[in-house]
């Protein structure tokens, strides 16, 4: 079974924003090893040494309709090929790049081992597949996998590299390991055309075109077809109902964090750290970063802001337990001299509220 989760895809989801950039990820977890930018395709490449992986992503199209098909026809890449003899890629001249990039990083030994993940959105989708197909056909025990957004579809376009090297597309295998999340409304997807497995995502809002946008691409593809958006689409959604629409074999795995590790991953948002009962009124304790260090009530929240995240959870039971509060005269509470708080046995489990797909 295929195991994704939260920080995986907002991971991919921003090597898709940085590629659109034109510029490699900026990370901690991942590190730069190569970029190419040539003939209409960039794509670049991520390593982490300690879980032995690779992240290959290719950017999607910048350009309105880039191989010259008809939008009632959503074959997309097959539809260059039409009366015209077929060979290797085609005219596919961004297949190739992305196959032989991919092939420039691979001839390092030192990744030999390693597992990879390929991704992109759109055009990038169909890149993610194609690339997926070759490096399966052309290495030996390989442990590749594709995730992707906004995926037309690559089936037909596989289908006729296959016949032409007298191979058959084993779609069983391809559902384990190539999962495209396509957002309903995407004027350019077509489920029938995936290779593998799909997220649907069944929604019947519509987002509006990103301002920083192309206009014509949006009004093009769809607004829905747009990477934000599909982003949006997922930020709705519990992780129970995330878990509900994958397809078998994929499955959102839940991360547990300890509070600090929430606490110290903060910027401009807030975590929830315990709960405590105030004459049988139950308080949300949340602990936020800021410019100045405050206590507050608002409520039944009482909210910590420090201007810097505490190294350890026992710098951070120390904060709360300097914790006083006192009624005011509307029978509500206060922070100031009054009843201490202990809340040292509720520093267990870190419940974030900020979206996990940001």
């Amino acid at each position: 079974m295929t195991i994704t989760n939260q920080e995986q895809l907002k991971l991919l989801y921003k090597m898709n924003v940085a590629a659109y950039s034109g510029k490699p990820f900026q990370g901690t977890e991942y590190t730069f090893v190569n970029s190419k930018d040539n003939n209409g395709y960039y794509g670049s490449a991520h390593v982490n040494q300690e879980k032995k992986q690779l992240i290959f992503t290719h950017r999607g199209t910048d350009s309105v309709n880039p191989w010259g098909f008809d939008k009632t026809n959503y074959d997309f890449i097959t539809e260059s090929f039409k009366n015209k003899a077929f060979k290797g890629y085609g005219d596919c001249t961004e297949c190739n790049e992305a196959i032989n990039f991919i092939g420039e990083v691979l001839k390092d030994d030192a990744y030999k081992d390693f597992s990879i993940i390929i991704t992109g959105h759109s055009l990038g989708a169909l890149l993610s597949d194609i690339t997926l197909y070759h490096l399966l056909n052309t290495r030996e025990n390989i442990n590749c996998t594709s995730i992707v957004f906004a995926n037309p579809g690559s089936k037909p376009f596989l289908e006729k590299v296959a016949a032409q090297e007298n191979k058959n597309l084993d779609y069983n295998l391809y559902k384990s390991i190539s999962l495209a999340i396509n957002l309903k409304g995407d004027a350019l997807v077509k489920n029938e055309n995936q290779l593998g497995s799909e997220w649907f995502i069944d929604s019947d809002k519509t987002w509006s075109c990103p301002s920083w946008s192309d206009q014509p691409i949006c009004t093009y593809a769809g607004n829905n077809h747009m990477l934000k958006n599909i982003r949006s689409a997922i930020n709705e959604l519990t992780d129970e109902q995330i878990n509900s629409e994958l397809p078998n074999g994929w499955q959102l795995s839940i991360l547990t964090k300890t509070i600090i590790e929430e606490v110290k991953a903060l910027s401009d948002d807030e975590v929830e750290v315990a709960k405590v009962a105030i004459d049988s009124n139950s308080y949300d304790i949340k602990f936020k970063l800021g410019i100045a260090n405050s206590e507050s009530i608002t409520g039944a929240v009482i909210t910590i802001v420090r201007n810097a995240a505490p190294k350890d959870e026992g710098e951070l039971a120390t904060i709360i337990n300097a914790l006083y509060v006192k009624k005011d005269g509307s029978g509500g509470y206060t922070i100031g001299n009054g009843i201490r708080l202990n809340f040292s046995m509720l520093l267990t489990k870190a419940t974030p509220l900020i979206p996990w797909f940001m």
